[in-house]
């Protein structure tokens, strides 16, 4: 897979005073110690939480999230359907559907948290099946937390031409080993994480090209990079944001 093989669609919010407001160091303010954390993850729906050629990484990878969230290996949630409501509540002019000009991750967290997701099978949302609330972190110590009160996340970054190629390593995938060789930016990308492991010292990470990209383990230090590369990440928890 390279950058000819994938469209792009995060963009950077132009307002993200919510982040401070809505911090998740509020919730929780210490981080955990010694996490060896992976969420059930529903790997039968790789093929269907495949975005193909739209810029649609926002809907995909955070419909993954529903599913993983609600533990249902059998629920299939509408990504396309998110996807155009989040481009029309993210505020910008230009990705107003059918135009398929991305989006940004707060704003398919906007619509999870007031219209709920839609069934694949049904025609309209159900809140119950969105979030009460969510909350924006700032580094590793953030979704190290997360993932181990079992809450999977979405993060929007900058995504590297060195990261096509996941460098296996007794056994697993992992991008950005060397952080010397990163490429050049090929693109804003969302993803949705699953895992995090202190052994590692990294977060595991699925991706929305289908199932021939792998999970890939991300080291906490070039997550941190990412985040202050104009990154974000959101986490989806069901109690009532603090105001």
């Amino acid at each position: 897979m390279n950058f000819s093989h994938v469209k792009f669609g995060r963009k950077i919010p132009k307002d993200r005073s919510y982040e401070d407001k809505y911090c998740f160091k509020k919730m929780m303010a210490v981080p955990v110690k010694n996490v060896e954390k992976t969420l059930i993850v529903p790997l039968g729906l790789r093929s269907f939480y495949d975005q193909g050629d739209l810029g649609a990484c926002v809907g995909f990878s955070s419909s993954w999230m529903m599913s993983i969230y609600n533990c249902n290996p059998q629920q299939k949630y509408d990504a396309v359907w998110l996807y155009r409501q989040a481009q029309l509540n993210d505020g910008f002019d230009e990705t107003n559907p059918p135009d398929d000009t991305g989006t940004v991750v707060s704003a398919a967290f906007w619509v999870l948290n007031h219209l709920g997701h839609k069934k694949i099978e049904e025609n309209d949302p159900d809140i119950n099946d969105g979030i009460m609330s969510y909350y924006w972190g700032q580094s590793s110590d953030d979704i190290r937390t997360a993932i181990a009160i079992g809450r999977p996340a979405v993060i929007g970054i900058n995504w590297y031409s060195g990261f096509f190629e996941p460098e296996k390593i007794n056994g697993e995938y992992w991008i950005g080993r060397n952080k010397n060789k990163l490429g050049s930016n090929a693109g804003g990308h969302a993803i949705c994480v699953t895992a995090s492991s202190d052994r590692r010292q990294a977060v595991k990470l699925i991706n929305t090209w289908g199932k021939d990209f792998p999970e890939t383990w991300l080291s906490y230090s070039l997550f941190d990079k990412l985040m202050a590369q104009d990154g974000e990440l959101c986490i989806g928890i069901d109690v009532p944001a603090s105001s």
